[in-house]
């Protein structure tokens, strides 16, 4: 996602079918689960699918993060739009390095 090339609706409905994606994969993880606890030979099936659900727990996690940080003005930075000072100071920024 380059969400700084992206108008700020076009990241928000982005970010938003994601968290919708999310939580159909976290509700279907769940029922599975929930089938899956009765069948004492389905351990190993349980385990993988108690890590999937972590997994989607955590996207949706991330979704309710950017949310959170996306700033309220629209950030460009494109080197393609006429005297590009943020972008040209971007590119000759140092690195930064980590102290030891």
């Amino acid at each position: 996602m380059f969400a700084h090339r992206l108008a700020h609706a076009a990241v928000r409905r982005q970010l938003t079918g994601y968290a919708a994606a999310a939580a159909v994969g976290q509700q279907e993880l769940a029922d599975l689960i929930g089938q899956l606890v009765l069948l004492p030979k389905a351990a190993f099936a349980r385990s993988t699918a108690l890590c999937l659900l972590r997994v989607a727990e955590a996207r949706q996690a991330w979704v309710t993060e950017v949310f959170g940080a996306l700033p309220a003005n629209q950030i460009r930075i494109d080197p393609g739009l006429a005297g590009p000072r943020k972008a040209v100071a971007l590119f000759r920024a140092p690195p930064r390095t980590r102290k030891p």
